[in-house]
């Protein structure tokens, strides 16, 4: 009787284990998850609030090679630190004719630090 009540107990000790060990892993891809779904929302904010900066740009006018630490600045507001995550890293202009110079628009890439080693580029368009 001792036998099987000591097999017992350690059958339930290793269960008691495996649950706790699922229940552990759940959490911390949650966890990790909801991190991941923050960066991309704060990026995407980003990204928004750039463009909108950006939009006052139009064609004809240059776009300061310096802007982005001014939109930094502007998004992260009192919080800026210089070492924010999300920030821009760079930002180019190139100006598009399409056929005779009747369409013109400027792209704009935005180069984006996401994390100390994520980087990601997203072109906006702004228009004449």
């Amino acid at each position: 009787m001792r036998g099987s009540l000591v097999v017992e107990t350690l059958v339930s000790l290793i269960m008691a284990t495996v649950i706790a060990m699922i229940i552990m892993t759940t959490a911390l891809t949650v966890a990790k998850n909801v991190s991941l779904s923050e960066k991309a929302t704060k990026t995407f904010f980003l990204l928004n609030f750039a463009y909108d900066y950006l939009s006052e740009f139009r064609v004809g006018n240059e776009i300061p090679q310096d802007i982005y630490q001014d939109i930094n600045a502007a998004f992260w507001g009192k919080e800026w630190n210089g070492r924010n995550y999300p920030r821009l890293d760079s930002v180019q202009e190139e100006t598009v004719s399409i056929k005779n110079g009747k369409v013109t628009y400027k792209k704009v890439i935005l180069k984006i630090r996401v994390d100390e080693n994520t980087v990601v580029e997203r072109t906006v368009i702004i228009g004449i």
